[in-house]
């Protein structure tokens, strides 16, 4: 949960605001679109309830996350997060990164994302990380065309692959 001040987190027409509990059935709704999940590293469905849970744990004071709602003109279009913070080495994983089907092919995935890299910076951190199906090109190149460089590989037990990529948060990208 957000707990530090922060800058605008707005490019209009898109912007980033925190999740709210009423998020809950639309976060629900995007991440387990059979259109968006084969891209996670989780593919299996939760039941409404368990997804809850994971929403009610984010709003724990002990928190350390930073869950972001994407909007377009003000309208929710999606949802993407900072977590395993590490503020003595200044690291942090992203993802939880998902597009409305109906939203994707606008640019909405490099603006939020360059938006999170913003708030990444705001809060001193140095370095962010993420995993990437292997087969995506799309995430692939719009992560290495905002500075993320290939760092390593990892294999599902079902075969997937997926690749680490990290950069560098200290200058913009």
């Amino acid at each position: 949960m957000i707990t530090a001040p922060r800058p605008a987190l707005a490019d209009h027409p898109v912007s980033l605001r925190e999740v709210t509990p009423g998020d809950a059935d639309r976060l629900y709704r995007w991440r387990f679109d059979p259109r968006n999940r084969p891209f996670f590293v989780s593919t299996g469905e939760v039941p409404f309830e368990q997804h809850l849970n994971v929403l009610a744990a984010y709003f724990d004071p002990q928190n350390t996350d930073a869950w972001f709602v994407v909007e377009m003109n003000g309208e929710p279009v999606g949802a993407i997060a900072l977590y395993a913070l590490n503020p003595a080495e200044g690291t942090a994983e992203w993802g939880r990164f998902v597009l409305d089907p109906a939203a994707r092919g606008r640019g909405l995935a490099g603006r939020a994302l360059t938006l999170l890299l913003a708030y990444a910076r705001h809060i001193g951190l140095r370095q962010v990380s993420c995993e990437v199906r292997a087969d995506n090109a799309p995430a692939l190149n719009l992560y290495r065309s905002l500075g993320f460089a290939d760092s390593g590989e990892r294999v599902l037990p079902d075969g997937r692959r997926f690749i680490t990529m990290i950069q560098s948060v200290v200058h913009s990208p």
